[in-house]
């Protein structure tokens, strides 16, 4: 396949960037496009439910 057209790939977790699952899914991508890998810097698990709507952000 020619380089200009292979996909981006997104690969993102919440589990942080040294999650043995998010370098796994890596690797089976890899080769198959562009691959962009997000993810914090530690483990986030259940953050989207930590939303701040009583009080205001300061």
């Amino acid at each position: 396949m020619n380089k200009d057209k292979l996909p981006v790939i997104l690969v993102s977790n919440d589990d942080g960037i040294n999650a043995p699952g998010i370098h796994r899914l890596i690797d089976y991508v890899a080769g198959r496009g562009r691959i962009i890998a997000v993810a914090p810097d530690g483990p986030r698990s259940g953050q989207s439910s930590a939303l701040t709507v009583n009080s205001p952000l300061r």
